[in-house]
């Protein structure tokens, strides 16, 4: 589940036309720690994580939507979609999404 999480930041890093340096930049995470990171060769910190999804302008949805695969849905759809739901049924969206992911497909 870790280097899906990462494998799914860092192309999303490079569909957006970010170089590892510019992220470093954007995000206040040191150029190496960065690479090294995107490489497996160490762990990525929470913080670091958050300081990563806001430099590239991206939540955790889509970083889990990345991670599923999901590519027939923008950015937009998404978020409309969400703002139609309940605080509730946002969370109950989220935690059937998270079922569905694990379970295997035939």
């Amino acid at each position: 589940m870790y280097s899906e999480l990462v494998i799914a930041l860092k192309e999303r890093r490079i569909r957006s036309g970010v170089t590892i340096k510019a992220l470093s930049a954007k995000s206040g995470i040191n150029y190496r720690a960065l690479r090294d990171v995107e490489q497996l060769k160490r762990d990525l910190k929470m913080g670091e994580y958050r300081a990563i999804i806001r430099a590239l302008g991206i939540t955790d949805l889509d970083v889990s939507l990345d991670m599923m695969g999901v590519n027939d849905m923008d950015e937009g759809e998404v978020v409309a979609i969400l703002r139609l739901l309940s605080p509730q049924g946002r969370k109950l969206l989220i935690e059937f999404i998270a079922s569905e992911y694990k379970k295997p497909v035939n």
